[in-house]
């Protein structure tokens, strides 16, 4: 069967995985949701970097009627969640269906105790849902530390996390994490063979319209972020003209 997968990070490539998983009578459904043993998919989408190549991910999957799961920080270094055009754009990729969860970058909070991480997480989900005004859905931790993996849900009482034992143990979990499938491809796994449940991590940063390497996909994105400051500062800074 391998033959047949297409292994790179293009939208064609992401597409092909989306209908295999499909055709094999395959379910997406939410963190939120009670899973049935068998044929469920856990779409996951951590945005580390770019809520528009999140939107781009989300239109293509829009068109399979796919449900994924689109994780935001509200505190990052790389996009201003409470900027105009970032909220439209997050508020444009759930019309079409997709659910919100919250990234939330562990390192900020490395000092702080669990309590103290816990009543973050609530500020956090509370000021997204204010300024969206829709309901997140589960966390996914950025960065975590060791004794966060596999948590219990206290941390993230009522909401679910991504790390708790039922979406680690209890299903195969695969991800795109540095641009490649680290633990191998889904549509290799034996879970997808036996139609067993699986949960998949997808960095949308990482799919182009065309496959590129890796140091490729960061440098354009580094020129893109340049660019829109420069622009930002010509608009707003007279002192500066290029």
């Amino acid at each position: 069967m391998s033959a047949l997968i297409n292994k790179n990070f293009s939208y064609a490539s992401y597409e092909s995985m989306l209908k295999n998983f499909l055709d094999k009578g395959y379910v997406f459904r939410s963190f939120a949701q009670p899973q049935d043993s068998t044929h469920q998919v856990l779409m996951r989408h951590d945005i580390d970097f770019d809520v528009e190549l999140a939107y781009e991910i989300a239109k293509l999957e829009h068109n399979y009627n796919v449900q994924s799961t689109f994780f935001y920080m509200l505190r990052s270094h790389h996009y201003n969640f409470l900027e105009k055009k970032v909220l439209d754009t997050v508020t444009a990729t759930l019309k079409l269906g997709h659910n919100l969860g919250l990234h939330f970058d562990c390192a900020n909070y490395k000092n702080s105790s669990f309590e103290e991480k816990r009543q973050v997480i609530k500020k956090e989900v509370q000021t997204i849902e204010e300024w969206l005004n829709f309901e997140v859905s589960a966390v996914s931790f950025h960065r975590p530390e060791k004794e966060l993996l596999r948590e219990s849900g206290e941390l993230t009482k009522p909401l679910k996390h991504t790390y708790m034992p039922e979406f680690l143990d209890e299903m195969t979990y695969l991800s795109d994490s540095k641009g490649e499938w680290r633990y191998g491809h889904p549509l290799e796994s034996k879970a997808f063979e036996e139609n067993q449940n699986i949960h998949i991590l997808v960095h949308p940063i990482w799919w182009k319209k065309k496959d590129l390497e890796r140091s490729q996909v960061i440098e354009h994105f580094i020129e893109t972020k340049s660019d829109n400051l420069k622009n930002s500062i010509e608009a707003n800074c007279t002192v500066y003209r290029r």
